[in-house]
């Protein structure tokens, strides 16, 4: 097999137990396989590349698989992250008076940390969905706010602050 790192592709080196997703295969039997001749089909099982056959016969083989954790918790160390915290921050700071965040800038912001985040190669597509998900969310409620003579930031950012916290 060539080698291979379990460092997570992004270079960020926060938590070792955040691998890549990947398969390890240990074989034992009459064939000498090399890198890319195996692949795992849908139902787990390990098939020859060049016959489709299960490798099955005549072989021992065990299949490890390494899956990205789902709920990362290295988020807040990522560029897309810290610049919407330093957005809430900005609109926390202009709360109870008009803020220095208008709503085409807070949606500018959002939209540029959620390109950030699509780009993150280090979360899985749920996570992604989750966390873009519940930016779009805040921004609504933010958004709604912006527009008002005396807009109450404090139960929004609250309730960002301990979202994403968890």
């Amino acid at each position: 097999m060539t080698a291979t790192t379990l460092l997570p592709t992004s270079g960020l080196q926060v938590n070792s137990n955040d691998l890549r997703d990947g398969y390890i295969v240990e074989y034992s039997g009459p064939n000498l396989p090399q890198d890319g001749d195996f692949y795992v089909d849908n139902g787990g099982d390990l098939r020859w590349v060049a016959n489709d056959s299960l490798v099955r016969g005549g072989a021992a083989w065990v299949l490890l698989r390494i899956q990205k954790r789902e709920h990362r918790t290295d988020f807040v160390l990522r560029p897309w992250y810290k610049q919407w915290f330093a957005l809430l921050q900005r609109v926390a700071q202009g709360a109870g008076g008009p803020s220095a965040v208008t709503p085409e800038n807070y949606q500018k912001t959002t939209a540029d940390c959620l390109v950030l985040l699509d780009a993150d190669g280090d979360f899985t597509d749920g996570d992604k969905r989750r966390f873009s998900s519940d930016f779009i969310t805040v921004e609504t409620l933010i958004v709604a706010e912006l527009g008002k003579p005396h807009p109450d930031y404090g139960p929004l950012i609250m309730l960002s602050k301990q979202h994403w916290i968890q």
